[in-house]
């Protein structure tokens, strides 16, 4: 959460949590599973101010972590909920640039391998190019219009 945010937290885990109010009108949680990181990721993206009180608790007798191997593919994809629920460019783009990357590149190749006679076509991969070039414009205006709409129902 420190990278995602830029502020210094501790535990992202909390046992206890504390909001103003007014951010429980505003607050996006796509989902009920760590809804700590979701409110925190959410948080720094509207603005909020963050601060932390540390806890102090009592050493677990017995009983274990919930916390287990499935809990990246359990709490990642909510995390990226949130993100492309408050800036879906910040996601679509990148996702945009590696397909049209992609295609440039390969056809790049591809074509100086045809100007020094290697092959005898201009593009030999097209549905790879076209795919991926298609792919990449896609999300480049998904991501782009899905930033419109989240800055217009701010």
């Amino acid at each position: 959460m420190n990278a995602l945010t830029n502020w210094n937290i501790l535990d992202s885990q909390p046992g206890i949590l504390a909001v103003d109010k007014n951010y429980l009108k505003v607050a996006y949680l796509p989902g009920s599973y760590n809804y700590t990181q979701q409110l925190l990721l959410d948080g720094y993206h509207k603005g909020m101010m963050f601060d932390q009180v540390s806890v102090d608790f009592k050493l677990r007798k017995k009983g274990s972590s919930f916390v287990g191997l499935s809990y990246p593919f359990r709490g990642l994809p909510q995390i990226i909920m949130v993100l492309v629920g408050i800036r879906p460019f910040a996601i679509f783009g990148p996702i945009a640039a590696l397909f049209l990357g992609m295609a440039l590149i390969d056809s790049m190749i591809e074509i100086s391998l045809w100007v020094s006679m290697d092959t005898e076509k201009p593009i030999m991969n097209v549905n790879f190019v076209l795919g991926t070039r298609l792919t990449g414009m896609q999300a480049l205006f998904f991501g782009l219009l899905a930033e419109l709409i989240v800055r217009s129902n701010r």
